[in-house]
């Protein structure tokens, strides 16, 4: 049976990372940007006003930059967002399920940030 070993590290990896969270807000920003501008395009639309409720803060910590992503548009107290993703009762009795369209949007973007990240590495 073949023996596979490990060798090298992940230590130019783990600095580049490093530098890059605490790197200038503008790398931040443009995530940020693009992960709220792929939100709106995978929320559900009916009157729009949900996908157009997207946005997001950024607040300096101690380890970097702090991403905040929220949705705006409150019914009843009851963020819509939430509801469109989860699923919801109504006032009938019956249940709407969730589409998980918060999930898909947040993957798609984590996946465009590694592959990005991962070619400029490798070149």
């Amino acid at each position: 049976m073949p023996k596979i070993t490990p060798s090298g590290s992940f230590d130019s990896l783990e600095k580049w990372l490093k530098r890059v969270v605490k790197g200038d807000k503008t790398v931040a920003e443009q995530f940020a940007k693009e992960l709220v501008d792929t939100l709106k395009k995978n929320t559900p639309v009916k009157s729009g006003k949900t996908a157009s409720s997207w946005g997001y803060n950024i607040s300096s910590s101690r380890g970097g930059w702090q991403i905040e992503i929220f949705n705006s548009n409150i019914n009843n107290g009851v963020n819509v967002a939430v509801i469109l993703h989860y699923g919801h009762g109504t006032g009938t009795g019956g249940y709407v399920p969730g589409t998980n369209y918060i999930t898909k949007a947040i993957d798609e973007v984590y996946r465009s940030k590694i592959d990005s990240v991962l070619k400029s590495m490798l070149k």
